[in-house]
């Protein structure tokens, strides 16, 4: 019976303890057990200076300006801004995981003798750096052991953080092969041995000059811009190439030019290296960088792979009226604006002077205004166009622009020619059967 009693108090005892520490913990704020202190007090962009050292070698020392980072050392470098700004968002966020010795009598047994890695951070307003030193990694891997410069204490950080610190001169220095203000450009040539590409931006559209005249096509010319902004050097050749020939950049086997009024830019591109990789060069200096081999994919495309292969400009939502002559015999389509069921537009056969259902005219003004080139004529070719079997004259965006296209047939082939573009498309001469079928049903 005592020791029933005796075991009996040891569980009310254990009980209360353990009531008292829920209750404890219940006025504590939700987070707060888990919560570990900041190495450092400081926002991450208060920071204005960096210097990185590392074991490797390719020390670094950063500035912030109003254009952004800015390597000062070992060279004065415009600085990749989203590289260095993981760096000093890492040092706002890096905490203490666990302390390990308040003061050791090695810091050489934790790898903090020579750190691996050393960041150095100022902020806005101060004169002195405080310092983050890495070490060793813990036995399972996931931790470091660190301490600060101006402390003794070694202390347990996320592994994680040596890659966002650990970073070389080449790491944090921007890597575009070349800028320009894209908005601003209105100009590009694309020259590939005696072949010269041009083409110019204006009103807000691309025109190809040369080797044809035409409509280019925004998107493949847009591409090209793309390209040249987002490729990067994955690393430095040669500093300052006294002999280009060895790399195939002189001549460059591609040229490319980009002009924003009086202000050009330009890439070289030369050979291969044995891994793929390609040589280029800014053409404003010797300095020779390895970027992405893909870069080939877009500069070395056809001349009419940038060229517009919609055969018309308007589209079915902006057209007012639509001419359309077969086999000599002409009818005019009209939209009657907010004439219809529900204020909606209204179409009708002018000629005939019959409305029309313009549930069922719509899909077929949008199947016209689609058509599309399949490819391009060549000059030797016979397109039908110097007697053409269909005309169409389309008024649009409210009368203030106008087009006509021509349409020819050679036995079962279909091709447009403008009179603002050389040659002729050809196109797909069944989805064009398919359009002049559904004309018949509203002459």
């Amino acid at each position: 019976m005592k020791q029933l009693r005796t075991l009996g108090l040891l569980v009310l005892v254990l009980g209360g303890l353990l009531a008292y520490l829920y209750f404890v913990d219940a006025e504590k704020p939700v987070g707060e057990a888990e919560a570990k202190p900041k190495v450092f007090g400081v926002e991450a962009d208060q920071i204005d200076a960096l210097k990185i050292s590392t074991i490797a070698g390719g020390d670094a020392e950063l500035a912030k300006n109003a254009d952004g980072w800015a390597l000062t050392a070992p060279q004065a470098l415009k600085a990749d801004d989203a590289e260095v700004s993981g760096i000093t968002s890492s040092l706002a966020s890096v905490t203490v995981e666990r302390v390990v010795d308040e003061n050791p009598s090695d810091p050489g047994q934790y790898g903090l003798k020579e750190p691996a890695v050393e960041v150095s951070f100022r902020v806005k307003g101060s004169k002195d750096f405080k310092t983050l030193q890495l070490g060793g990694k813990s036995p399972t891997g996931s931790d470091m052991y660190a301490k600060t410069a101006d402390s003794p204490k070694v202390f347990m950080v996320y592994a994680h953080l040596e890659s966002s610190f650990n970073r070389t001169p080449f790491d944090l220095r921007d890597k575009k092969i070349l800028s320009f203000d894209r908005d601003k450009v209105d100009r590009i040539e694309v020259r590939r041995g005696p072949e010269l590409l041009t083409f110019i931006k204006a009103n807000g559209e691309w025109r190809a000059t040369t080797p044809v005249e035409a409509r280019g096509d925004f998107g493949a010319i847009e591409g090209l811009l793309s390209r040249l902004q987002s490729t990067q050097m994955r690393a430095i050749v040669e500093e300052s190439a006294a002999d280009l020939k060895q790399y195939g950049l002189e001549p460059a086997a591609i040229e490319v030019t980009v002009s924003a009024g009086s202000a050009r830019a330009g890439l070289a591109i030369g050979t291969k290296d044995a891994e793929g990789q390609l040589r280029v060069r800014d053409i404003a200096r010797t300095q020779v960088v390895a970027v992405p081999g893909d870069l080939l994919t877009d500069f070395e495309k056809a001349a009419s792979d940038f060229r517009r292969k919609d055969v018309f400009d308007f589209r079915a939502f902006n057209v007012d009226t639509l001419e359309i002559t077969r086999d000599g015999a002409a009818v005019v389509f009209e939209r009657l604006k907010g004439k219809g069921k529900d204020g909606a537009d209204a179409w009708r056969n002018a000629t005939a002077n019959k409305e029309l259902d313009a549930a069922k005219f719509e899909p077929f003004v949008t199947k016209l205004s689609g058509l599309r080139a399949q490819s391009f004529a060549a000059a030797a070719d016979k397109t039908g166009l110097d007697t053409p079997s269909l005309a169409v004259k389309a008024t649009f965006d409210e009368g203030k622009k106008n087009e006509t296209v021509r349409i020819g047939r050679v036995g079962t082939d279909a091709f447009a020619g403008r009179a603002d573009e050389p040659g002729a498309a050809k196109l797909d001469g069944a989805a064009l059967d398919e359009i002049l079928k559904d004309l018949d049903t509203f002459k």
